[in-house]
């Protein structure tokens, strides 16, 4: 009978398994044999890999690109809330860069960079109970290098605080390894100063003059799709007034510059952006320090495995004040941002180097 007593005694109180409080790890409690009744006094967290995600092949250089996924479920007891989830890189692959950690298309937490190092991200989500999340893990992926990349959540680094026990628990009891990717290294847009670029002399008051071309080629896999990039300017005009010195495209006493109207880019006669030379765009626009990548008004997309050119477009000054006879400007791209049809990833062409035509001399 005693042996009894003590039989129930134990399945009564059930068995704790890597449980503890105040800040230490908390795994949760095991049923009792036989029992349908769960004795847990605290909300747990189970983290697995979301297994609806499969491994990929990514490219070096691509931006925001997916690079793991998991799961958070919470069990019946109470709601918790999540307060920071602790990710580590894996694989061989030296960093990952503006790491961002999202759920349902709502970015909990950026990390400038992940090493192998764990990383915190501090968060503030609810996770109500009997109920399961998925979280995405994006990142840049250095250019440059090859080999294999992903990403674990740590042992203990996910803490969380349940609503009716107010305990602080940690999780997972175990590293979780999301999905390892391989990552190859290609261009799947590249951009080059095209042989048929204009060189030479430019007339003063030339209007709708191409100033410079560029070729920009599509990897032979998929479509790309070009969205948007950074235009550079520089002149070596001595013109009155303020100097040339940052690569600016000079204006004079504030009031006029080199180009007049209207900049186009130009892609088989169809125009994909279209912005306003005027003094007041100059600092924003052609100061490759201060500028923010200009978003085309219609994308354009480059057929897989072929060659487009495309065309800066303006109108030089007609004042000698503005530019003088013999002085010259040379137009660049830098950051052209393509987009791939297939993989859904975006790269910046030819790892975002600025690429120049040619020097052109006004006459």
């Amino acid at each position: 009978m005693n042996i009894t007593k003590v039989t129930i005694a134990i399945a009564t109180i059930g068995l704790f398994i890597g449980c503890s409080f105040n800040g230490q790890s908390a795994q949760g409690m095991l049923k009792p044999p036989g029992s349908s009744q769960e004795l847990q006094r605290h909300g747990v967290l189970s983290i697995t890999k979301n297994e609806n995600l499969a491994v990929a092949t990514l490219t070096a250089g691509s931006l925001h690109a997916k690079i793991s996924s998991f799961v958070i479920a919470a069990n019946n007891y109470e709601n918790m809330k999540i307060t920071n989830i602790q990710l580590a890189k894996i694989g061989i692959f030296t960093h990952l860069d503006n790491v961002s950690l999202e759920s349902n298309g709502l970015v909990l937490g950026v990390a400038p960079s992940l090493f192998v190092t764990p990383n915190n991200f501090n968060v503030n989500f609810e996770m109500q109970a009997g109920t399961q999340k998925i979280f995405d893990v994006y990142a840049d992926i250095p250019s440059g290098q090859t080999g294999t990349v992903g990403i674990a959540v740590t042992k203990n680094g996910t803490k969380a605080v349940g609503s009716t026990s107010h305990l602080t628990l940690l999780f997972p009891a175990a590293d979780v390894n999301l999905q390892i990717n391989s990552v190859v290294n290609y261009n799947m847009l590249t951009i080059s100063k095209s042989a048929i670029s204009p060189q030479g002399s430019i007339p003063l008051g030339a209007t709708e003059k191409v100033l410079a071309s560029f070729k920009l080629s599509a990897t032979p896999t998929e479509n790309v799709q070009i969205r948007s990039m950074m235009l550079d300017l520089s002149s070596n005009s001595n013109a009155t007034g303020p100097q040339n010195t940052t690569g600016i495209m000079e204006c004079v006493n504030g009031a006029s510059c080199d180009l007049t109207g209207t900049i186009k880019v130009k892609i088989n006669n169809q125009t994909i952006l279209s912005t306003s030379a005027s003094p007041a765009n100059v600092a924003n626009l052609w100061n490759i320090n201060l500028l923010a990548p200009m978003q085309f008004a219609s994308f354009y997309t480059i057929p897989a495995g072929t060659s487009v050119v495309m065309q800066i477009v303006g109108n030089l000054s007609s004042n000698p004040n503005n530019i003088a006879p013999g002085e010259t400007i040379q137009v660049g791209v830098k950051n052209l941002l393509g987009l791939s049809a297939v993989s859904n990833t975006s790269q910046y062409a030819s790892s975002g180097n600025l690429v120049q035509g040619n020097i052109m001399t006004a006459n």
